[in-house]
């Protein structure tokens, strides 16, 4: 059982994870993290070249290899669980290149290419953040190195519109991904909302395992 939280950035996916991870024994012993976009070990050739050579984040086939690098990295060190937990899934890929891309359809056929062999989540939570609200947690958090472009208003607004119709207008589910969709609307109490998602996790996670 994959179960994956998504939705644009800034609508608090990494805290509430972070959150779950720190309040529930069960997510802690019971259950494996499975990061798709975290980075590979320090010292690896890609990294380091994303690190020292900021050029080459504008370099959409370097970026490209680096993020699909990076799943497979992180899959092959996800611990065997009968579940799994992660903050972001392929989806996230979807969204982030279909602005690249421009074509919905060409988007997930060359995404679901690229990352053949990588899990693809059972359920996915998606949280559905405003764009207002999400534009305020990241003015409120450190700058990345990665990921600003995707971070300015009108990125949030086309990844919010992105999400709509893959979930909403079930373009995703249309494309052959089998999979169950949650929606949990963000209440700005990031702490309500761990605990709805947590409610959630909890039910797929001991009903469907």
């Amino acid at each position: 059982m994959h179960i994956a939280i998504e939705g644009i950035k800034g609508s608090g996916k990494s805290t509430i994870l972070g959150n779950m991870v720190a309040q529930k024994d069960s997510v802690q012993s019971g259950t494996s993290l499975f990061s798709i976009t975290s980075p590979m070990y320090s010292g690896h050739p890609l990294e380091n070249m994303h690190h020292n050579f900021p050029a080459l984040r504008e370099n959409d086939a370097f970026m490209e290899h680096l993020f699909r690098e990076r799943a497979h990295w992180n899959q092959i060190h996800c611990k065997k669980s009968p579940v799994i937990l992660g903050d972001r899934s392929i989806v996230t890929s979807y969204v982030t290149r279909w602005e690249r891309w421009q074509d919905p359809y060409y988007t997930i056929g060359r995404v679901n290419a690229q990352y053949e062999n990588i899990m693809k989540p059972d359920v996915i939570i998606w949280l559905n953040s405003t764009v207002e609200a999400a534009s305020v947690n990241i003015a409120a958090r450190k700058t990345k190195e990665l990921g600003q472009r995707e971070e300015k208003a009108n990125s949030l607004i086309l990844a919010k519109d992105i999400y709509q119709e893959l979930f909403k207008d079930r373009l995703l589910l249309r494309k052959g991904f089998k999979c169950q969709i949650v929606e949990v609307g963000c209440c700005g109490n990031s702490h309500e909302t761990t605990s709805e998602i947590t409610s959630i996790f909890d039910y797929y996670s001991k009903n469907f395992t």
